[in-house]
């Protein structure tokens, strides 16, 4: 079996605005799609009108309290930006970044894919549910993860021969598709995902507080 070698949420303390990453930061804002919603500082990006001293961002709901509560519903509440590191995933056992969902609305880029042996770009598989099939592929893992909740979790992944099994039997489909260098992924808020890279590949995520 082929180990899934990855650093995830990186940096774990620091944050990207400000301080030594502060020119990261920036061209990583700059090269976001929609920046009226994706970007820190966007007319229609929540995070953007809490005021400095509040607390929240970037890591909004990082109170000890509300972080429960977050947490409890769908995730972390952290709005990043985060880095995320990984090599190789055997697909067929247990992929990248197993099945989870998310509070917000979040964006990925790749912002770097290694080419496959035949020359190939890389990048990721994803396999993303929406929130009514989220509600139910819950209700029907948990029949094998009881006492734990299957998502929130983060110990399953689906193989391609266990998503099959899901739309042939229950009726279930992932949307499935593949990111590669330079491509902007848009996950919505309570839509369990999962993906598997290819290789060596980076990426970068932000979450999202749309307003409206």
């Amino acid at each position: 079996m082929v180990p899934c070698w990855g650093c995830q949420d990186w940096p774990s303390q620091d944050t990207f605005r400000g301080g030594k990453f502060a020119e990261i930061y920036e061209e990583f804002e700059d090269c976001l799609p929609f920046p009226h919603l994706t970007r820190l500082n966007g007319r229609d990006n929540l995070a953007a009108h809490f005021p400095d001293n509040a607390g929240l961002p970037p890591d909004l709901g990082n109170g000890e309290a509300t972080c429960s509560y977050l947490m409890a519903k769908c995730g972390d509440g952290g709005l990043g930006p985060k880095v995320y590191f990984a090599l190789a995933a055997k697909q067929n056992d247990h992929g990248s970044t197993r099945l989870h969902c998310d509070l917000t609305d979040a964006v990925n880029v790749c912002v770097y894919a290694a080419q496959q042996s035949d020359g190939s770009p890389g990048g990721a598989r994803w396999d993303i549910f929406s929130p009514q099939d989220t509600t139910r592929l819950r209700k029907i893992l948990s029949v094998h993860t009881k006492p734990e909740d299957p998502v929130l979790a983060q110990n399953t992944y689906l193989t391609p021969a266990r998503l099959r099994e899901l739309e042939l039997s229950h009726g279930i489909k992932a949307y499935t598709f593949f990111q590669h260098e330079g491509e902007a992924v848009f996950i919505p808020a309570g839509c369990a995902h999962q993906v598997s890279y290819s290789l060596i590949c980076v990426t970068t995520v932000q979450d999202v507080e749309s307003v409206g």
